[in-house]
């Protein structure tokens, strides 16, 4: 009777991840309109859905390989790939681009080897909101990973690794995350060695001023040893941002407030030179950190 009960558990089992592996096979944008590697570099005009129906390769220095143009945009890479390797560490050329847009959502693939490799923008400081970059893989990108400026942006389940190493002149920092624009949510990242360049500053997340009442949750941020050089995982240029429950590993600055209205709680910083600086801790024993 085990023995059935058994063989019974393993082919249900067995069942269940097959229908889970079709629903993830299933889960392919297909009604959109599809962008291929004949296409680059392509621009979106009109608000709609659009996809990758292939990897995207460009060798190009400089420009965009996808430019949005139009408000109300959905960007699916569909698994696939954008990358830029092709054109060095000297590359001045962005993954995917937007500027003064509104309800833009980039999600569901890998942006690599660009100068930034997600960059969804406002330049004129107020027209922009409710941008969305989710489930973005962003790797070896040589200045920022991600960059979004924008009211009610969020930027959530993301991996962010190895950012830095532009050899353009004057590019010397390294931005894993960057956010600018009131009432952001920047959760359930995880950024993985932010690396400038020598004399350079490394943020794995940064949220820059008129980010106010923002809300910093649950990422990872880490470096696989303490590098030379000053480095943040979580620097705060803005007033009223909480943080909550976020793991900083191997930074010489932790979690950093520049303004006191911070509010921080629950977060570890562990093997961090300063785990905290400035904001206000509440209360002071739900923070934990170890600092050997």
């Amino acid at each position: 009777m085990n023995l059935k009960k058994h063989a019974l558990h393993l082919v249900l089992t067995s069942l269940f991840f097959m229908v889970f592996s079709v629903s993830i096979v299933q889960a392919e944008i297909t009604l959109c309109t599809p962008i291929n590697q004949s296409q680059i570099p392509y621009t979106i005009t009109t608000s709609g859905i659009y996809c990758l129906t292939s990897d995207l390769i460009s060798s190009a220095a400089s420009g965009n390989v996808i430019t949005i143009n139009a408000n109300n945009v959905v960007l699916d890479l569909n698994d696939h790939r954008v990358s830029g390797f092709g054109a060095g560490s000297g590359t001045q050329a962005i993954g995917i681009y937007a500027n003064q847009e509104a309800d833009v959502i980039v999600r569901n693939g890998t942006v690599r080897g660009f100068y930034y490799g997600v960059r969804l923008d406002d330049t004129s400081g107020t027209t922009s909101s409710e941008y969305i970059i989710e489930n973005i893989r962003a790797s070896k990108n040589t200045y920022y990973g991600i960059y979004a400026v924008g009211s009610w942006s969020q930027v959530r389940y993301n991996s962010v690794i190895q950012t830095g190493g532009s050899t353009v002149s004057g590019t010397v920092n390294a931005y894993g995350i960057y956010v600018q624009g009131a009432s952001a949510r920047v959760r359930d990242n995880a950024v993985v060695k932010t690396i400038a360049q020598t004399g350079g500053t490394s943020y794995a997340l940064y949220l820059d001023s008129a980010a106010s009442d923002s809300i910093v949750e649950n990422n990872q941020l880490s470096n696989p040893a303490l590098a030379s050089g000053t480095s943040y995982g979580v620097y705060v240029n803005s007033s009223n941002v909480l943080a909550l429950d976020n793991k900083i590993f191997n930074m010489t600055n932790g979690l950093f407030f520049k303004d006191a209205t911070g509010i921080y709680k629950n977060n570890f910083a562990v093997q961090d030179t300063t785990p905290f600086t400035g904001g206000l801790a509440a209360p002071v024993s739900e923070n934990n950190y170890n600092n050997p």
